[in-house]
């Protein structure tokens, strides 16, 4: 949406599903660089009927209710002092806390400014008061946010409780590699044909991306688009979206042929490793048995 507006106004039904998709929406849509402003319909009507309700006269009624919406800080605010009794004590201070903690989530310190300026009014509390709670809720979410980026980070890197490739935990080092050579064969396509003579799909450790790279490389020897729009319907949403992960850990890396080489020479030797350590879980007897089927043949 960012591509082609700079401003989006959420309008879901007023019911407690539609106010928990607006909860939802705020950060996404703010995350991408947009303006967010919230229309909420009186009477709980949804857009549709609200404007089938004043016949001729919908739309541009609906026009003035989206001109006068206000945005999503405005909104969120709102719904913060309606859960508080403002008639008491008690209950401003927990919609001050309330609304810290909001302004906290906001990456531009004058928008935090302006609205603790407003709430000050609306209370009649010092503002820097506001701000001082508001860069304690802050330096605890910065806090928060590392830890879990962190811990992120280590699961992520160890491959734990990768639902997509579940193979990547106990082979983390081939995993690597052929994530790397994905992101590669994207880049270098005029390498497919190459890449492709040295290792074939059954070198790959993990079942998920030997089937990333079979589809990928079947597009690009097809002279097909193996773009992540093109390849969508191979994977499920959850499957693209680690695929896209992928090439976005990779985007900014300069791998030149060398390294690809060195990533499918370290495949191929994890793979080699898979076979010596399937070969010694193999009984005694059924090597012999191999071995012996082998002289026949010759013979």
């Amino acid at each position: 949406m960012s591509r082609y507006a700079k401003e989006v106004v959420i309008c879901y039904d007023a019911d407690e599903a539609g106010q928990k998709a607006t909860a939802r929406a705020i950060p996404m849509l703010r995350d991408a660089g947009l303006l967010v402003k919230v229309l909420n319909i009186v009477g709980g009507k949804d857009p549709d009927e609200y404007i089938r309700s004043y016949g001729e006269q919908g739309p541009a009624r609906f026009k003035q209710l989206l001109d006068a919406c206000g945005n999503d800080v405005e909104y969120r605010l709102a719904k913060i002092r309606r859960s508080c009794n403002m008639e008491s004590a008690d209950g401003r201070v927990a919609y001050l806390t309330g609304a810290a903690e909001l302004l906290a989530t906001l990456e531009s310190r004058m928008e935090q400014e302006v609205y603790a300026g407003k709430l000050a009014e609306e209370i009649g509390i010092d503002r820097s008061a506001i701000m001082m709670q508001v860069d304690k809720n802050s330096k605890k979410r910065q806090k928060q946010q590392q830890q879990r980026q962190f811990r992120a980070f280590q699961q992520q890197t160890a491959g734990i409780g990768d639902d997509i490739n579940p193979d990547k935990a106990k082979n983390l080092r081939a995993a690597s590699a052929e994530e790397a050579l994905l992101a590669y064969l994207v880049k270098y396509p005029d390498r497919a044909e190459e890449i492709y003579g040295r290792l074939p799909p059954e070198k790959f450790s993990t079942s998920f991306n030997r089937r990333v790279y079979q589809v990928i490389m079947g597009k690009i020897m097809d002279g097909k688009d193996y773009s992540l729009t093109d390849i969508s319907g191979e994977f499920s949403v959850d499957e693209i979206g680690a695929i896209a992960r992928i090439f976005a850990k990779h985007h900014d890396a300069s791998a030149t042929w060398k390294d690809a080489q060195e990533y499918i020479n370290v495949i191929e030797e994890e793979h080699a490793k898979l076979r010596v350590e399937d070969v010694a879980a193999v009984p005694t007897q059924s090597i012999e048995a191999y071995l012996a089927e082998l002289k026949a043949k010759k013979k």
